[in-house]
């Protein structure tokens, strides 16, 4: 994504890719004050502020989501994939 060239709020989700949201502070800054949902596989995307982090255990991929982040760019999460969402584990020095 080129977000100089791209209009992201006009986007309803954003897939930030691994290596961007990691090197990238605009997306916060661009993407996040327009209702749209930040999606990645980042590490730590959701604690740095994104919307919903991809992420595997074992075969399985998983998801967790900031409802709070969610909120604060006035997007309502529906309560059935809330449900669905399971909290990434952090190792102790997290």
């Amino acid at each position: 994504m080129r977000i100089e060239k791209e209009k992201p709020q006009a986007c309803d989700l954003v897939y930030v890719g691994g290596k961007v949201a990691a090197q990238d502070p605009r997306i916060k800054t661009q993407v996040g004050k327009h209702g749209v949902v930040t999606i990645s596989d980042a590490k730590d995307f959701a604690k740095r502020g994104g919307i919903i982090e991809l992420y595997r255990t074992g075969s399985k991929v998983r998801f967790e989501i900031r409802n709070d982040a969610a909120r604060k760019v006035g997007v309502e999460i529906s309560s059935k994939l809330l449900r669905l969402a399971v909290p990434r584990p952090r190792s102790l020095g997290d």
